[in-house]
């Protein structure tokens, strides 16, 4: 068989799946803007169907279908931490069975990928480890990703929690309350905090105590250092102590933490580069201090 003839199918069935897909989008866009457009305005509910509307055919037919499915059979503890895996990474819009379609959906595409593939080149004894293989790797890749996201994800808070303490602070010491305090973080500061922080105010708005809210926000996030402010800032509103004082110890001591995360990464540089000085250097030099010598030695 010509070694041709496997990348051409691959990219075949790619264009093939990738049009269907793109059909069935159109066609089910086409088909809830023409029922909306026959309704009544004042009947639409305009947030669920613009959720339906960008929901992927994919998605929808792996999580309904099949995570469903799945999820029924799985104990309540494991489908409890992929909720606080999903929540911690900021996907509070995916569903659990979404997930758990998701992860299979890859996992089979990746075993019918390689057993096709196997078709091509012909059967042997690898026909089934290889696809069992490609299986495990398309269910583990998407919680690799999450997990890659996550710690993305707090990376980005624990560098801007220190430059957020100081604006609470100022915002407190100029004569704001805690939650005018924590609204100027929300409007000045851009990315995963300040969307948490403003999670946390809409829930008091709605009616939750604020210690409360800042408690399910800490769960939510999972930070320690986060966490610490937060168990901070309620005792000190409880006990009638100064929360700016405590803010700004708190942003104090997460900049020195920062320092020294900053020189423990600075101290393994060395160690690192030994690996690079050994693969790569080392032989070259060996090679154009001992290659001479070894040619005269090999031709006498």
């Amino acid at each position: 068989m010509s070694p041709i003839v496997f990348p051409i199918s691959i990219a075949i069935v790619g264009v093939g799946g990738y049009g269907l897909l793109r059909w069935h989008s159109r066609k089910t866009l086409e088909k809830r803007l023409s029922l909306a457009l026959t309704l009544p305005r004042e009947a639409m509910d305009t947030a669920r169907e613009v959720r339906k509307l960008h929901r992927s055919p994919l998605v929808s037919l792996l999580g309904k279908r099949l995570g469903q499915r799945i999820q029924k059979m799985m104990p309540g503890a494991k489908l409890a931490e992929m909720q606080n895996q999903l929540i911690q990474a900021g996907l509070t819009q995916v569903r659990i069975y979404e997930w758990i379609g998701i992860r299979v959906g890859l996992a089979l595409a990746f075993a019918s990928f390689m057993l096709f593939y196997r078709s091509l080149v012909g059967f042997d004894q690898q026909l089934v480890i290889q696809p069992l293989a490609g299986g495990a790797l398309g269910y583990l890749l998407p919680n690799i990703w999450l997990g890659q996201r996550i710690k993305a994800r707090h990376g980005e808070i624990r560098r801007i929690l220190p430059f957020s303490l100081d604006l609470i602070r100022i915002c407190i010491q100029a004569g704001l309350d805690i939650s005018g305090a924590l609204r100027r973080v929300v409007d000045k500061v851009h990315g995963p905090l300040s969307d948490e922080f403003g999670r946390m105010l809409y829930e008091v708005k709605m009616g939750k105590g604020r210690d409360a809210a800042l408690a399910d926000m800490s769960k939510r996030v999972n930070l320690p250092e986060l966490s610490s402010f937060i168990t901070l800032m309620i005792q000190a509103e409880k006990y009638g102590m100064s929360i700016g004082s405590v803010i700004e110890t708190q942003a104090d001591q997460m900049r020195l933490q920062k320092s020294q995360r900053v020189r423990t990464k600075a101290a393994r540089v060395p160690v690192l580069m030994l690996i690079p000085i050994v693969l790569f250097i080392f032989p070259t030099i060996f090679i154009v201090l001992l290659g001479p010598a070894y040619i005269l030695l090999a031709n006498q």
